[in-house]
């Protein structure tokens, strides 16, 4: 019995400290939060902002300043013939473990971009640890020099990216966020072309802004349009409502959007465009708009401008051979579900035939005499 009670006692005490062996404290881990990829005359060079959780334990509950020494996160620089090869390297720099399950925005240089990303997608697509939800942006210049920006609020410039990306803080149409799975999809499906919004920085440290929208063929960069073009894009991709605004310039005129209704067909030989907006007046020099016969004649001129700007983003598109708003996805349906991607993009949709037609509906119009 002693010797059964003895092998019992020494096989516990075995299995309590060989299950403690693989236990990694927090404050020996590294997680990365933001990764930008650029391209480097080795191959390419990773930037990594990375979190450092005991400093984020000194953030003070209310306020958002620091209460302790040191920013909570700091940024490390590798280069490699690959990003398999950069990000090896960054673990033999660090003496931490390096943890990619919490990156939540990857950001491409423009450069980069413009050569194609496929051989990077396709690795972070099979990385394990790289969440397919990552926001994917573009950067014009290195990636570093936004990582490098210091946001006033909040405290990471990962999580200014987040609440941009994630609608908690930028949630208008002028904001367009691309998943990593959307965007890869987008390189393979025959009738549509992925995007991004581009993240660029003036000159002061915490000036961050989403101002364009990098546009792609298939996975090579092609060019760029405005944010005002950018809320052209999300009506046509049938967005969720978001806040945006229209205006009339020399009538001093501004109106929101309180809804909407697009739809995009194939007719005989053309697309079909067609857009509905109900409105609300929301700024005017005078208090409210007089008269029916006023309203109707400021909603035609109001149909008739937002039928311009949306017939010239069509035929910027056509021109840069980028399909963002998904028109291929509607000819391919519309002649037997095949499509040829390289096709569609070469030589179909910049020949397409596309008519716009836009009816505004001003439901809120101040008060009317």
């Amino acid at each position: 019995m002693k010797r059964r009670s003895l092998l019992l006692l020494l096989l516990l005490a075995v299995v309590v400290t060989g299950g403690c062996g693989d236990v990694k404290q927090i404050n020996r881990i590294t997680f990365v939060t933001v990764l930008g990829i650029e391209s480097a005359e080795k191959g390419v060079r990773v930037h990594a902002l990375s979190a450092i959780p005991s400093r984020y334990a000194s953030l003070a509950p209310s306020g958002g300043t620091l209460t302790g020494k040191g920013s909570p996160n700091f940024i490390m620089t590798a280069e490699g013939y690959t990003i398999s090869d950069a990000l090896y390297q960054l673990k033999r720099k660090s003496a931490r473990d390096i943890q990619y399950g919490h990156t939540k925005v990857i950001l491409f240089s423009g450069e980069l971009a413009k050569k194609g990303l496929s051989e990077q997608l396709d690795f972070l697509m099979r990385r394990d640890e790289i969440q397919k939800i990552a926001w994917v942006a573009i950067t014009k210049g290195s990636p570093e020099h936004i990582i490098r920006a210091k946001a006033s609020v909040p405290e990471s410039v990962g999580d200014w990216m987040v609440d941009v990306f994630s609608g908690a803080g930028s949630d208008t149409f002028e904001v367009l966020p691309i998943y990593l799975y959307q965007f890869y999809s987008g390189t393979l499906n025959p009738g549509s072309s992925p995007y991004s919004m581009v993240l660029s920085r003036s000159g002061e440290e915490t000036a961050l802004q989403t101002s364009e929208m990098a546009l792609f063929g298939s996975d090579r960069l092609v060019g760029y349009i405005p944010s005002n073009d950018v809320k052209y894009v999300s009506l046509l991709q049938k967005r969720k409502l978001a806040s945006t605004t229209f205006t009339l310039e020399k009538e001093k005129l501004s109106f929101t959007l309180l809804n909407y209704k697009s739809q995009v067909q194939w007719k005989r030989d053309r697309m079909n465009v067609e857009l509905l907006l109900k409105l609300d007046l929301d700024q005017t020099a005078r208090l409210s708009i007089d008269s029916k016969a006023e309203l109707l004649e400021i909603e035609s001129k109001l149909s008739r401008q937002v039928e311009k700007e949306l017939s010239s983003l069509v035929a910027k598109l056509q021109d840069m051979r980028s399909d963002p708003a998904g028109f291929g996805e509607v000819y391919r349906v519309a002649h037997g579900g095949k499509l040829d991607k390289k096709e569609w993009l070469s030589s179909l949709f910049p020949d397409q035939r596309v008519e716009v037609h836009v009816k505004t509906n001003i439901q809120r119009k101040g008060m009317i005499k």
